[in-house]
């Protein structure tokens, strides 16, 4: 059975939003998956320290750097900050910003398979007047779940890591079309997303 480490804080808006749409497309759609939970004030340095090495993917949200992603209680993963042990062997997603920068390749080189991340800001719009069910924010689902899929996909097991970039660039590009006249700037917003993504292997980039 996979074992999967969600770290999902909510300490802000981004993070509360993020969180609900990976609870919601990808937690609850794999339940006889083994699951271990970080989330609110449990996503911290080091229960991530004692639970990531027992685990296959890693699923993150949460502020972040070029050097680091942050949890809801301090930095949970910064370069030259943990142990192999943690990383080694795992399938790795960071839906955060600029982390895909330096922390990615780091991770790699610290025996990760794959990790994905994103190069610039992560960027979604949303409307608060979803504050008590973030996941059914319409606007925001055009930009989290694209994330989603690629998540999903890793859990699923697919190791096709190219093919699970492309898929989640078509979708992002695929809504950005769908409401370009109407909404120029959150088509221009997801085109950015789009081109920010990164996921990289052993071999190097993958995307």
């Amino acid at each position: 059975m996979k074992k999967i480490l969600f770290s999902l804080p909510a300490e802000s808006l981004a993070t509360r939003w993020a969180s609900s749409f990976i609870k919601m497309n990808v937690v609850y759609t794999h339940l006889s998956a083994y699951r271990q939970y970080l989330v609110r004030r449990l996503s911290r340095r080091k229960l991530f320290e004692l639970r990531a090495p027992q685990s296959d993917v890693i699923i993150a949200t949460g502020h972040g750097a070029t050097d680091r992603i942050a949890g809801q209680k301090g930095i949970i993963l910064a370069i030259d900050e943990y142990s192999d042990k943690e990383v080694s062997g795992k399938k790795i997603y960071l839906l955060s910003c600029m982390a895909g920068q330096d922390l990615a390749p780091d991770l790699i080189r610290k025996g990760a398979k794959v990790v994905y991340g994103y190069s610039e800001d992560f960027v979604a719009l949303i409307n608060t007047k979803y504050f008590l069910t973030p996941f059914n924010d319409p606007a925001a689902g055009d930009f989290f779940k694209p994330a989603c899929t690629g998540m999903k996909m890793l859990v699923d097991g697919n190791e096709d890591y190219k093919q699970i970039a492309d898929k989640q660039r078509e979708e992002f590009l695929r809504n950005a079309e769908r409401v370009r006249t109407e909404d120029p700037e959150a088509s221009a917003l997801m085109q950015h997303n789009a081109d920010a993504l990164v996921c990289y292997t052993v071999d190097g980039k993958c995307s």
